[in-house]
């Protein structure tokens, strides 16, 4: 009967010890979630100061372009202006001709006929 006690005791004690071994393993568990935790906030948070740097990169070059092409725009659109004033002379100078040309056969057109009814 003692050798029955005496494997009780030290399978109790064994169990003990695993339980204990068990708790220091939960805690040990506890302890490097934590740490992830940590960890895994800090590369958030770096991803974060990386995406915000970026988003400033990027916000300059656009503005950037903006600038640039805005005043290539302006240009152009200055251009375009003379263009079609130029446009509206060479128009006005062509129906002039064209007035002229037709006032020129009519005026000949007359004086031929009158021409033809002389006596």
């Amino acid at each position: 009967m003692a050798e029955v006690v005496e494997r009780v005791a030290n399978l109790e004690a064994r169990w003990d010890a695993q339980a204990a071994q068990l708790n220091g393993i939960q805690e040990s568990l506890v302890r490097i979630e934590d740490k992830m935790d940590r960890k895994f906030e800090a590369v958030d948070r770096k991803f974060e100061q990386f995406e915000d740097k970026w988003d400033r990169r990027i916000l300059a070059l656009e503005e950037r372009w903006d600038r640039r092409f805005g005043a290539l725009e302006q240009r152009m659109d200055a251009g375009f202006t003379e263009s079609r004033k130029e446009f509206r002379w060479l128009m006005g100078a062509m129906a002039g001709g064209v007035v002229t040309v037709i006032v020129t056969i009519l005026g000949a057109l007359l004086a031929i006929t009158r021409l033809q009814a002389w006596p």
